[in-house]
């Protein structure tokens, strides 16, 4: 069974198609970085095992390797693509709170301070 939005989009041949609405647009992502990223992704792979950083790992983890990158970017650094590792960290650690969201990962995972609750209340808004 097809899934159906009740909603269609006719194109000048005729053909109809339901409406993507909603639904993301990948032909807007540029193909140059998501080829530069599953390259990142494949190095991984082969450095430790396909698939093991879905295995879950602390939110901190990726945060604090994303901003190593993107130091070493502002610093200049080039003994790597520090853009592209430090895209993957994030990637990772939205694609892990996702999980974590959905139940799928241990809500351990989330190690990242909230500082929306009341303890902060003392502190100027302006801060």
């Amino acid at each position: 069974m097809i899934k159906d939005s009740g909603h269609r989009r006719e194109f000048a041949s005729g053909a109809q198609r339901d409406r993507g609405e909603r639904k993301g647009r990948p032909s807007l992502m540029s193909p140059m970085v998501n080829r530069l990223l599953s390259k990142h992704f494949e190095e991984g792979a082969e450095k430790y095992e396909e698939r093991n950083w879905e295995k879950g790992m602390p939110l901190s983890v990726y945060f604090d390797s994303a901003q190593h990158h993107l130091n070493d970017l502002h610093e200049g650094l080039n003994d790597e693509d520090h853009a592209i590792a430090a895209l993957w960290n994030i990637h990772c650690f939205i694609h892990t709170r996702i999980m974590i969201a959905r139940g799928l990962l241990p809500a351990e995972l989330d190690d990242m301070p909230d500082y929306t609750d009341d303890q902060w209340d003392c502190v100027e808004e302006d801060v």
